[in-house]
C-alpha cells in the first residue's frame, strides 16, 4: 500500500500533467476560435498546430528529474508496420448474423508500457517511458477531481461566458456548472487519449530524433504474435480481424472463456462492445453460462473484403462502415435495404 508521501507525489505529477494537457488543449482552441472542441477532435485538427513535442517535452523539464537523452543506438531497418488484417474466407460476401465485437481498448500504448516496465525495451530518454506510464495511469477519477477542484477552469475554457459571469449558488446555476464541468472532463479525456495514441506514431517515425527505442520492431512483433495465436485458436469463429478489433460469429461452439484466458495473459485491457439487443434473447439455453456479458449484444454485418465491411444492429440501423462503401451513418430501414439490394445482389444470407 502506498504511503502518504508516495500518494502525494503521484497526485502532484498527475495534476502537473493535466495542467500541461489542459493548457495545450486551450492553445489549440485559440487557433480555431469559431469552432467547438468537438469539431476540433472530429476534424482531426488536434495536432495540426500543436505538435506532440510541444505537449510532452515541457512536461519532462518541469516534473521529471534527470531528464536527459542518451545515444543508445536505433534499429529502424526493415520496419514492421503494426497493423494486421485477416478476413475469414468463409464469411466473405455474406450477410452474417449474430456478430460479437471485441476490442482492445488500448493496444499499442499498453504494449509499449508492458515492454518498457519489464525492461524489454529501452528509450534513449527513459523519462519518456515514465511519463508515458503516468499518462496511462491517470484515471477518469483523477481528471474529474482535477476539473472539479480547479475553481477557475470554467472561465479558462470560456464556455457560455455570459452565463458564467453571473454564476451564483442557486440550483439552476449549480446545474449549469456541473454540465459544463462534464463537458470539460470529456474534452480532457479525449485529448489525453489522442496524446497517448500519437506516442506510438512518433516512435515509429524514422524522422523523429527526439526520442526512440532500441528496436521499434519489438512492439508490432508483440502484437502480431498475439494476433497470430488468436487466429490459430479461433479461425473457425473469427469473421474479421483488424489489429485492435475482432468480430466473432457467435454460436454455442464459441469458447469465450478460452479466448479470455489468452487475452488476459497478454495483460492488455479489452471490452466486448454493446450492440442493440441482449445476447440472452438469442441464446437462452447457453448464453448465461458460457458468456457472462449478459448486457452485451450482437450485431449483423456484411464483410466483403479487407477494409470493406458494414456493421448494423438488429433493427438494421447502420453502426459502422469501413472502406469505400457510401452509406449514411443515420439512415432509415428503407434506405439501408435499398442500398443492400442495389450493391449486394449476390450476397448470401446465412
Amino acid at each position: 500500500m502506498e504511503n502518504t508521501s508516495q500518494w502525494m507525489l503521484k497526485y502532484t505529477v498527475s495534476n502537473q500533467i493535466l495542467d500541461r494537457l489542459t493548457n495545450q488543449l486551450l492553445k489549440i482552441k485559440t487557433y480555431y476560435p469559431e469552432i467547438s472542441f468537438d469539431d476540433i477532435f472530429n476534424s482531426g485538427l488536434t495536432f495540426k498546430n500543436i505538435s506532440w513535442y510541444e505537449t510532452i517535452i515541457p512536461i519532462l523539464s518541469e516534473i521529471y528529474p534527470n531528464n536527459r537523452h542518451q545515444d543508445i543506438g536505433r534499429s529502424i531497418n526493415d520496419k514492421q508496420y503494426g497493423g494486421k488484417i485477416w478476413l475469414n474466407s468463409r464469411f466473405k460476401n455474406r450477410f452474417t448474423e449474430d456478430v460479437l465485437k471485441f476490442e482492445f481498448t488500448r493496444l499499442f500504448p499498453e504494449v509499449i508500457w508492458n515492454l518498457y516496465s519489464k525492461g524489454d525495451i529501452k528509450f534513449n530518454n527513459n523519462c519518456i517511458g515514465d511519463l508515458f506510464g503516468d499518462l496511462l495511469n491517470i484515471t477518469d477519477k483523477n481528471i474529474e477531481d482535477y476539473v472539479k477542484n480547479k475553481s477557475d477552469i470554467i472561465k479558462v475554457f470560456n464556455y457560455d461566458s455570459e452565463k458564467i459571469s453571473g454564476i451564483s449558488s442557486d440550483t439552476e446555476n449549480i446545474s449549469s456548472v456541473n454540465i459544463i464541468n462534464e463537458r470539460i472532463i470529456q474534452h480532457i479525456k479525449m485529448f489525453k487519449r489522442i496524446t497517448i495514441n500519437h506516442f506510438y506514431g512518433l516512435l515509429s517515425n524514422p524522422k523523429n530524433n527526439v526520442f526512440y527505442c532500441e528496436d521499434f520492431n519489438i512492439i508490432p512483433r508483440y502484437c502480431h504474435n498475439l494476433l497470430n495465436i488468436i487466429i490459430e485458436k479461433f479461425k473457425d469463429d473469427i469473421i474479421y480481424l483488424d489489429t485492435s478489433v475482432i468480430y466473432f460469429r457467435y454460436s454455442k461452439n464459441l469458447n469465450i472463456e478460452k479466448f479470455k484466458k489468452i487475452i488476459e495473459m497478454s495483460e492488455l485491457p479489452y471490452e466486448f462492445k454493446n450492440g442493440h439487443e441482449k445476447i440472452i434473447k438469442y441464446f437462452p439455453e447457453w448464453g448465461g453460462r458460457t458468456f457472462e456479458y449478459g448486457t452485451n449484444s450482437l450485431y449483423n454485418g456484411i464483410f466483403l473484403e479487407v477494409k470493406r465491411y458494414l456493421l448494423f444492429d438488429k433493427d438494421q440501423k447502420l453502426i459502422k462502415k469501413c472502406g469505400i462503401i457510401d452509406f449514411k451513418e443515420k439512415t432509415e430501414d428503407k434506405y439501408l435495404n435499398l442500398k443492400i439490394n442495389k450493391f449486394y445482389n449476390n450476397v448470401k444470407i446465412e
